[in-house]
């Protein structure tokens, strides 16, 4: 009897039960998504910006949701989707007038979604099957990949729809490394580089174009600038500032050294006097921008026209007395004064730029192309510096300037050394015609004495001997080091006795010039080898013979 109950039971149980049916039996709840406003009238609300963060969210009711896709355009069907893990996203309205409609649409994916893509990628909703567009073109290409599970987690399409006005663009100039606004030179010549930065809140592909002014803002005397471009050199060619007064037309370059190319012509660049430049930008829907200007508040451009054949660099640092950088410009203006009236005073009276004074105020933010066009506004420069050159100011501007072949300058460079020094390799053989500076301790003097000559040591060319000055207080600042010159070089002048540092006695090669007569670099600070009154005849030589 009791095996009879039991068996009643089991019968009675297996009848009772029912098949529970599959995942792909039962019938999902589309989850449902919602963005975080909610008008009366879906047309109410006001005029916007085009930039905004929009906020959404999803509910699942059978599970959990696992991601969105969320698009922006005119209608469902031509939207682009995009998968999002988050919440919430900062949007730019693709505006492309003054004023447009757009409407924001948000699906939201249940767990039924099995395959794995990350957030941010393109989704196309195709009608045969859900994809993963790569080339975000529509078309589902071999490198695509399906999305088969994604149809049946998708839900209902939440949208909202937003009035969006137009933002007027803006534009500043640019920034150092420190933040702060890059200004013009104090003085420049004839050629400044300027660079900004424009920004669009409806998108900087909105900005069509930048426009600049010189010194007057006028209706014409704006010139447009291509939005692809956000810096620009003003030039003024020696042919045209040579036989102008007052106010020149600049031509508008842009690109660096070697790639500048004309795009435009700014009228009313002031010669011998203070210049400012303006800017502004416009953007599709013919906004513009507030109008910004240099030089700020507190600082100068003045703009000087070149004078002469040769500029002078002053590069030096020094203390007081006899080797002050006021004392040298005036010792190399008295020597100039001197030189051979067949010369000329095209290079007697020289133009002058300065390096140091003013904490470099007079070097142009962009030695390329700034410096470079500079350097090419003039036959010869004179660059002179102490026992700290600027080495990574002078290297590629002179390299362009007097190495390279397209170009046909000439450069006479002096400076001295400091006590210790870091191999200069890489810098001063970039652009001068030696390999390498001594570094021994046995080839570097500390101190040349009174009436010790400098002799020329070269068989072709006649250069003066020299011999510095006779007070040995005036260059016992400085550092004297052997010179190796380039294998296509000539040593042109020498130390004929000095002590190193080891207690040597030593002749260290000191001049150099190039296999072009292109270059003549001396290790020795000129201002200080007029011991025997033969400085002006090295002047002479050099730019009456050496340079012609």
């Amino acid at each position: 009897m009791r095996y009879f109950q039991i068996l009643l039971i089991v019968v009675f149980a297996i009848a009772g039960c029912k098949k529970s049916p599959t995942d792909s039996e039962m019938k999902n709840s589309k989850p449902q998504a919602f963005l975080w406003i909610f008008p009366n009238n879906p047309d109410s609300l006001a005029l916007g910006i085009s930039k905004q963060h929009i906020h959404w969210w999803g509910e699942d009711k059978d599970g959990y949701v696992v991601g969105f896709l969320v698009g922006i355009g005119k209608s469902e069907t031509s939207v682009e989707w995009i998968f999002k893990i988050r919440n919430d996203s900062v949007i730019s309205f693709p505006l492309l007038t003054v004023q447009d409609t757009f409407l924001v649409f948000v699906k939201a994916i249940d767990n039924h979604f099995r395959e794995k893509i990350n957030d941010g990628t393109n989704i196309a909703l195709a009608a045969s099957h859900p994809f993963i567009d790569y080339e975000n073109d529509g078309v589902f290409n071999n490198n695509d990949r399906t999305l088969p599970t994604l149809q049946n987690a998708l839900g209902a399409t939440a949208k909202q729809k937003f009035p969006i006005k137009n933002t007027p663009p803006t534009v500043k100039f640019e920034i150092n490394s420190s933040n702060v606004t890059v200004q013009p030179s104090e003085t420049s010549f004839t050629v400044v580089t300027f660079a900004w930065r424009g920004n669009d809140n409806d998108g900087d592909n909105t900005i069509t174009k930048y426009e600049i002014a010189l010194n007057d803002t006028a209706t014409n005397n704006w010139v447009s600038i291509d939005s692809t471009v956000n810096m620009i050199t003003l030039f003024v060619p020696r042919a045209v500032s040579d036989i102008a007064t007052g106010s020149v037309t600049a031509d508008v370059m842009k690109g660096t050294y070697g790639n500048t190319r004309k795009i435009g012509e700014a009228h009313g660049l002031r010669l011998n006097d203070t210049n400012r430049i303006f800017l502004r930008v416009k953007d599709i829907a013919e906004d513009y921008s507030p109008i910004v200007s240099l030089p700020d508040s507190g600082f100068l451009w003045y703009v000087k026209k070149p004078k002469s054949k040769l500029l002078v660099i002053e590069d030096y640092v020094a203390s007081s007395g006899p080797n002050s950088p006021d004392s040298v410009l005036l010792f190399y203006k008295n020597i100039f004064s001197q030189l051979a009236d067949s010369i000329g005073d095209s290079v007697r009276v020289f133009d002058f730029l300065s390096l140091r004074r003013n904490d470099g105020a007079f070097i142009p933010f962009h030695l390329d192309p700034a410096l470079i066009l500079t350097l090419q506004q003039f036959n010869f420069v004179f660059w002179y510096a102490g026992q700290e050159p600027s080495w990574s100011v002078a290297s590629n501007p002179l390299f362009q300037y007097a190495v390279d072949p397209a170009t046909n300058g000439k450069v006479l460079f002096s400076t001295a050394f400091q006590f210790s020094i870091a191999d200069p390799r890489g810098s001063i053989v970039s652009f001068a015609p030696i390999e390498a500076v001594s570094l021994s301790d046995d080839s570097t003097a500390t101190r040349a004495y009174a009436d010790t000559t400098v002799s020329n040591i070269s068989t072709i060319l006649n250069f003066p001997p020299l011999q510095f000055k006779q007070n040995p207080s005036i260059h016992s600042l400085f550092f004297y080091r052997n010179l190796y010159p380039r294998s296509t070089a000539t040593p042109i002048y020498k130390i004929d006795s000095i002590v190193s540092k080891t207690h040597r006695k030593f002749s260290p090669t000191v001049g150099v010039i190039d296999a072009n007569n292109r270059f003549v670099f001396m290790g020795v600070p000129l201002h200080l080898l007029n011991g025997n009154g033969n400085l002006p005849s090295f002047f002479n030589t050099v730019f009456g013979n050496i340079f012609k």
